[in-house]
């Protein structure tokens, strides 16, 4: 972390109406006991919808990934340590496709490698369909 990266601030009052700042000042110390440090951003409010005491979630933006491809977390399964999804090949055929996931934010995960763009998968029941389905195959 360091003072002025982009700082994203999501609000429960305020669902899917992220706000973006900057990281303003950073403690010298971390505590001990909950091993955290005190941090202070900068977030512009010029409708005035933010207000003192509201609950939010901030996050510091240290890397961008603008053409990262994300799955929502119900489409990655995950068999001894492994995640992986199902791909379809065909109408009535999936394969269980080892990819490897890396940031997860806001119920998405980034998938770093082992999934094409093109290719369709199984967001949903993916647990169900290996159980129920005698077509699928790992891949």
């Amino acid at each position: 972390m360091k003072v002025g990266q982009t700082v994203e601030l999501r609000v429960e009052a305020l669902p899917g109406q992220p706000f973006k700042g900057k990281l303003t000042w950073i403690a010298a110390e971390v505590d001990e006991r909950s091993r955290m440090a005190r941090a202070r951003a900068e977030v512009a409010n010029p409708d005035g919808v933010l207000r003192s005491r509201m609950f939010a979630k901030a996050r510091i933006l240290a890397r961008t990934a603008e053409r990262a491809m994300l799955l929502p977390a119900s489409a990655i399964c995950a068999v001894e340590g492994k995640s992986f999804v199902f791909v379809k090949l065909a109408d009535d055929l999936f394969e269980a496709r080892v990819v490897a996931v890396g940031l997860k934010f806001d119920g998405q995960f980034e998938v770093l490698a082992g999934l094409k763009k093109e290719e369709t998968v199984v967001v949903n029941h993916g647990f169900a369909l290996k159980c129920s389905s005698s077509r699928w195959r790992s891949g």
